[in-house]
This record gives structure tokens, C-alpha cells and sequence, in this order.
């Protein structure tokens, strides 16, 4: 009886892995995560389909003047098992800790970051499972010209960043004027 039930789990599990695969459209480039640098994280959110998302839209402009800031807005499904948090719903004392929020960073032209994850942009309401977000932030051009990836990625504040529970992140070429 427990090996049909094993079975069964394994059988649901890799369906809902090929139906998150086939879901799946690409806007530039949506690049699988590394392995995770970190610990199994927190007893509340460890588990990888929890991160699961996918990339639907953006207004980033393929050309920046340097230094400037540029308001940009990015979607996201949330395709994974649990609602994501906005910063009043996750932490009521208003801190925002374990809200989700969209970071970025800028990526030279070898793929290493020139820049820390900046700015977060916060969810104006909870976001369940399945449900669609909108992420408004200012994004600020690198100072020096140049081609770079602007890359995006979702975090659970004070848990983890969704790339390092293995979520793709959102990869966005631009040159530097």
C-alpha cells in the first residue's frame, strides 16, 4: 500500500512538473537558477514549488542614458503552492519582512554582477497561487556606457531570493548610453 501511494505522489509530482514546464513563455531570456548557495531556509517556506514562477511581461527599454532612473514595471505568475505576501499582510508591524518583492541587479557583459541587488518593489496586495502580479520600481542605469543584463528576481525578505530555491530569473538585455 505505500509503495502505490509513493508511486502515486511521484506520478502527480511529474505532471505538475510538465505542466509548469509547457506554461512556460520566455520574454528575453529566463535563465534557470544555480543550486542554492544557502541553507534549507526557514520551516515556513522551504520548499522549491513554493518559489515557482513565471515571467509574463515587462517595459524595460533596450536603451538607458547612464545614471539614469527609470520607472519600469514587470508581471509575474505566481505558479507556485502558497499566496505571495504583500510587506502589510506578511510582517503587520510594517517592516516588510517576509513579504515578496522584485529586486534587480545589472550583469556585465560576462554574465558577473556589476552591481548588489538594488531597489525592491512591493506587491500593492497578496498575490495567490496561480494569480498574476504587478511590480512597479525605479530602476537606476549603470554610470559607465556599455552593454548589460538587467536582471530581475523575486525574494522572500529575511528567507530567501526565489533564484537560489531554483525560479527562473528574468533577463533583461540593455545598452548604456
Amino acid at each position: 500500500m505505500m509503495v502505490k501511494g509513493r508511486k502515486a505522489t511521484l506520478i502527480v509530482l511529474a505532471a505538475l512538473a510538465l505542466l509548469l514546464a509547457c506554461g512556460r513563455r520566455p520574454l528575453e531570456r529566463e535563465d534557470p537558477a544555480p543550486p542554492s548557495r544557502h541553507g534549507p531556509g526557514n520551516a515556513k517556506a522551504n520548499s522549491e514549488l513554493s518559489y515557482a514562477l513565471e515571467w509574463s511581461s515587462h517595459n524595460v527599454a533596450p536603451t538607458m542614458k547612464r545614471g539614469s532612473s527609470v520607472p519600469v514595471q514587470v508581471i509575474a505568475k505566481n505558479k507556485g503552492d502558497r499566496s505571495w505576501s504583500d510587506p502589510r499582510e506578511a510582517d503587520p508591524k510594517g517592516d516588510g519582512s517576509y513579504a515578496i518583492r522584485l529586486g534587480y541587479r545589472w550583469l556585465g557583459p560576462d554574465g558577473t554582477p556589476v552591481t548588489q541587488y538594488e531597489a525592491r518593489g512591493d506587491l500593492s496586495s497578496a498575490v495567490p497561487s496561480g494569480g498574476t502580479a504587478l511590480f512597479s520600481m525605479n530602476v537606476v542605469a549603470p554610470s559607465e556606457t556599455g552593454r548589460y543584463t538587467l536582471q530581475f528576481d523575486l525574494v522572500e525578505e529575511l528567507i530567501a531570493w526565489f533564484e537560489d530555491k531554483r525560479a527562473p530569473r528574468l533577463l533583461v538585455p540593455v545598452t548604456i548610453e
